[in-house]
């Protein structure tokens, strides 16, 4: 199964969540999900690690709190009036270590005002 392509938008400062369905050959129970947002794929430091809650077998809530959004540097990647950075999350089945990437693209946020 190829990785699905899908571009995130998150505002900086605040709360940031996106439920993940998959269809019914994928058991998150027999995975860990994980995933990051880096400034380039190449970059071996993440800006940030995403949290995962299974809310059924076949979904999962990905998110970031207001503090690890507001601690996304956006310098030197401002575009108008967003920053552009990438991420990608992938599961791990617990059972043989295999890795599925699940969702894969391009991360716009938008820089906090109000502090």
């Amino acid at each position: 199964m190829a990785a699905g392509k899908y571009d995130i938008y998150i505002e900086q400062g605040a709360t940031f969540e996106l439920n993940i369905t998959v269809d019914s050959s994928v058991d998150f129970n027999d995975y860990t999900a994980r995933g990051q947002i880096k400034s380039s794929a190449q970059d071996s430091t993440p800006l940030v690690s995403f949290t995962f809650t299974v809310v059924t077998a076949t979904q999962i809530k990905v998110s970031l709190t207001p503090n690890q959004t507001s601690g996304i540097k956006t310098q030197g990647k401002n575009y108008q009036d967003f920053a552009l950075f990438y991420y990608d999350i992938e599961l791990e089945k617990t059972a043989d270590s295999s890795v599925l990437r699940l969702l894969n693209g391009s991360v716009k946020l938008s820089p906090e005002v109000t502090k």
